[in-house]
């Protein structure tokens, strides 16, 4: 498996209809996914619809969907967004009878993995869209008429990019600290404010969802976040027990700050050796000593950084997500389109050859 990278989209007239909880996500303390919505959204052809949005309404179907925000024309995809909160549960009714193809967000892919499975295979999805490359071998096993892509954490780089800032702190700690689900971030936190000569900022956490939304006073987020992360020489990331590459590995070489915590094997793909490792299993006096070795040799470590920093911005933003995403779709329109092309000739018995749908091919990455 290779690390998606931009693909040369085919333009295929392609029109998408993304239906997604847009009022919630927006107001998410992180914003990440709703900022791929926006990305999409810039695209011709692409419409952004679901609850936030003027007209939808709870178990409306596609097809009153469609007429709504499509003007009564088929898109030639449905994409079904994710939610953190109500995993396996539809927006819209009818689309296991959508005539045009459809495809899943999953990026809770740990989650209720049985419901997951049961909601891919009951509503009959076409694509899976997984944030976690090594949970498709898992779908595809249990859902196997669905083709699924591997399609990482995408950033916002008009809000997390390099600000120039002077760097006056030595190592950052940011995002959940419950010790239950970030072990090695926990006790990060408790370990590294007690070191003489280490200048440590911790952000507390406000919630995922903070009573005042993403602005609320507290809550640290966006432009601000980044320009905290821009200041920090090091900024810590852990995978957590899921073992899943953080939006903050994005967030974090995005805004130019040298990344440092664990790294799961998919992740060493997008960001290669460019990371200072924190394992769990490293003593306290291991982490310290790398952690101060490295802010010792600055020439090192911004070479590091600025690898990854390059490599997220160019690759990794949502724009480039968006390009990715629907460059996928655009080679799908046009295989649907060869298909019934193909059967309709061998129907009629011409001199032309028949082009098998892709039925049952999975696709590890976008490429």
């Amino acid at each position: 498996m290779s690390a998606p990278r931009l693909g040369q989209r085919v333009d295929s007239g392609l029109r998408v209809l993304v239906v997604g909880h847009i009022d919630r996500l927006s107001n998410r303390l992180d914003r990440n996914q709703y900022y791929r919505y926006e990305a999409l959204a810039r695209r011709p052809g692409v419409t952004l619809f679901g609850p936030g949005v003027k007209g939808y309404r709870p178990e409306m179907s596609v097809q009153v969907a469609v007429a709504v925000a499509c003007g009564g024309v088929w898109p030639d995809l449905v994409l079904h967004g994710m939610d953190f909160k109500e995993s396996g549960v539809p927006l819209l009714s009818g689309l296991h009878e959508c005539p045009v193809m459809t495809a899943l967000e999953l990026q809770d892919s740990w989650a209720v993995p049985d419901r997951q499975t049961a909601f891919i295979n009951a509503q009959r999805f076409d694509f899976g869209l997984l944030i976690v490359a090594h949970h498709i071998p898992f779908y595809e096993q249990h859902c196997p008429r669905t083709r699924f892509l591997w399609t990482p954490h995408a950033v916002n780089i008009r809000l997390f990019q390099d600000h120039g800032l002077h760097k006056d702190i030595d190592v950052l700690i940011y995002g959940n600290l419950a010790a239950h689900t970030y072990p090695l971030r926990a006790r990060l936190a408790e370990l590294l404010p007690r070191q003489p000569g280490l200048r440590v900022r911790v952000i507390p956490h406000p919630g995922y969802y903070p009573a005042g939304g993403a602005e609320a006073a507290g809550a640290v987020s966006g432009e601000a976040l980044s320009r905290i992360i821009n200041r920090s020489w090091i900024t810590v990331s852990t995978s957590s027990v899921y073992q899943c590459v953080m939006m903050k590995y994005y967030e974090i070489a995005a805004s130019r700050s040298l990344i440092a915590g664990d790294m799961p094997d998919e992740g060493r793909l997008i960001f290669g050796d460019d990371f200072l490792e924190l394992r769990v299993e490293h003593s306290d006096a291991e982490i310290l000593e790398r952690l101060r070795h490295m802010l010792l040799n600055k020439e090192r470590l911004m070479a590091m950084t600025d690898a990854a920093h390059h490599r997220v911005v160019q690759n990794y933003s949502t724009d480039a997500f968006a390009e990715q995403l629907l460059a996928v779709f655009d080679r799908a329109k046009i295989e649907r389109a060869e298909f019934r092309m193909g059967t309709q000739a061998f129907v009629n018995g011409q001199a032309a050859a028949c082009c098998p749908r892709p039925e049952g091919k999975r696709v590890a990455s976008i490429d």
